[in-house]
């Protein structure tokens, strides 16, 4: 079905506050009292560690995170007053009006940064997102329907989910040692598999 669509900018202070997190390194994160705390990297689903009395990131709407100099491109939404510690390889945007989906900006968000490219060659710095315009869907009188991008969004979760379960599988694999038999193991198993049926059998022949 077709609707109509405004593009906003990113960059429009009215209604986006964007930021990036501050530098963290591992031998930082050693010294740090453990906590329940997540610091957010560049992996968006995995947290570089968790700590506590430090000073945090909370925002009282959801939040949208995207990666900075990643291999892999992601956003993701954090539910309404999530505490986080954003590292510089972690933006996070708060959105300023509450007709604005989270969902559906983070889904328009991810979808531009796959055809554009966001990687380590071409980070996703402020200056480039604050370029980024997103197409919302607008109702007969030109306000942003709600309804629509909530739908929309829907696919993008649906997505998400899908993609962590492969991802989780990938990981699990990974972690596994798998042997691959030549051709000449497979034909020993064949023939002892083989013999070891007819000796059941009692059909035990030369």
């Amino acid at each position: 079905m077709e609707y109509k669509t405004n593009d906003i900018s990113l960059g429009d202070s009215s209604l986006f506050k964007l930021a990036i997190g501050k530098r963290k390194t591992k031998k930082e994160l050693l010294s740090l009292p453990q906590g329940d705390i997540p610091i957010i990297s560049a992996r968006l689903d995995i947290p570089f560690g968790f700590v506590s009395g430090q000073s945090y990131v909370c925002i009282d709407s959801k939040a949208v995170l995207w990666n900075i100099d990643s291999s892999r491109w992601d956003t993701k939404v954090l539910e309404r007053q999530y505490k986080f510690i954003p590292t510089d390889h972690c933006g996070y945007m708060e959105i300023l009006r509450t007709d604005l989906i989270p969902d559906y900006i983070a889904y328009k968000l991810y979808e531009y940064g796959l055809r554009i490219g966001f990687k380590h060659e071409y980070r996703a710095s402020l200056a480039n997102i604050k370029e980024v315009s997103i197409p919302v869907p607008v109702d007969r009188k030109g306000n942003f329907d709600v309804s629509k991008q909530t739908e929309l969004a829907k696919r993008y979760q649906l997505c998400v989910k899908a993609r962590n379960e492969l991802l989780n599988t990938v990981d699990e694999l990974s972690g596994r040692r798998i042997t691959i038999a030549t051709k000449s193991e497979m034909a020993h198993i064949s023939y002892y598999v083989c013999t070891s049926k007819r000796k059941q059998g009692g059909r035990d022949r030369p």
